[in-house]
């Protein structure tokens, strides 16, 4: 299983067609005037490519909020039950997914590189990095 592209967004929601509405996509970097610093919110919206053979089987999917020191500062987690039947999945060598993650209230305790560490079944998969900067306050 691969990511296919991962994208930060303002927001994200999925459609039940696998259709994904982002908004305030591609940022590399928040700001703040101060820390620790609560952010809002913010979204991850990601497609994985899963092989044929691992469409049947359940997942457990988290993405990690990892700070400067490489410390966790927040965590979501998800779990996928396959619902599909062996005789349903056609004779394609792999299956996209869509999906997306809600963080709420993430407190980033300074500024500096951050990243979203994807982690499928317990093994890592993928990272973004972005960064917190401090900015003057006016």
């Amino acid at each position: 299983m691969r990511i296919d592209y991962a994208l930060l967004a303002d927001g994200a929601i999925q459609r039940p067609d696998g259709k994904l509405d982002i908004y305030g996509a591609g940022w590399d970097f928040l700001t703040a005037q101060s820390f620790p610093h609560a952010h809002g919110s913010f979204d991850v919206a990601l497609r994985l490519v899963v092989p044929a053979d691992e469409v049947l089987a359940d997942h457990v999917f988290e993405l990690i909020v990892q700070g400067p020191d490489g410390e966790e500062v927040a965590r979501t987690r998800t779990e996928m039950v396959s619902q599909r039947d062996r005789d349903a999945i056609d004779d394609v060598a792999e299956e996209k997914l869509t999906m997306t993650f809600n963080f709420r209230g993430v407190v980033f305790p300074t500024p500096g590189p951050y990243q979203l560490v994807m982690v499928i079944d317990e093994n890592e998969i993928h990272a973004v990095e972005f960064s917190v900067l401090q900015v003057q306050e006016d």
